[in-house]
């Protein structure tokens, strides 16, 4: 949500924040399905949770290998449509999360409010 609130970006898993490569195969033993295909279910299914269906349509999961690990680039576009807000679960509000550089912010609802009245995508909005 927070690269879709923004420029848009790409998500890179299984490669640790010092560029070394960690692969998957970890994750891949906390799923019931243990290959590439169970943790694309398994992303798909958060992302839907937590997103919706229509913008969990607009992401996109893919897989490669580097150093013989598996690696999942995760590529979430601007979205033109409006704000995209995280659903964290029924018992809790919707969440504006925003990509500001190379950090991951959650704005407070005053903060988010006036960014998606001031960002031009969204200036048509309501």
């Amino acid at each position: 949500a927070a690269f879709m609130n923004a420029s848009g970006g790409m998500l890179l898993i299984g490669v640790s924040d010092d560029h070394g490569v960690v692969g998957l195969e970890n994750d891949y033993k906390l799923l019931s399905k243990k290959d590439r295909d169970g943790f694309g279910l398994w992303m798909t299914d958060l992302l839907r949770k937590c997103l919706g269906d229509a913008v969990a349509a607009s992401v996109s999961v893919r897989f490669g290998r580097v150093d013989h690990h598996d690696v999942c680039l995760v590529n979430a576009p601007p979205h033109a449509a409006g704000p995209v807000f995280v659903y964290p679960g029924k018992e809790r509000p919707a969440e504006f999360w925003l990509r500001m550089n190379n950090s991951t912010r959650h704005l407070d609802v005053e903060d988010a409010l006036e960014y998606i009245h001031s960002h031009p995508r969204w200036s048509t909005l309501g």
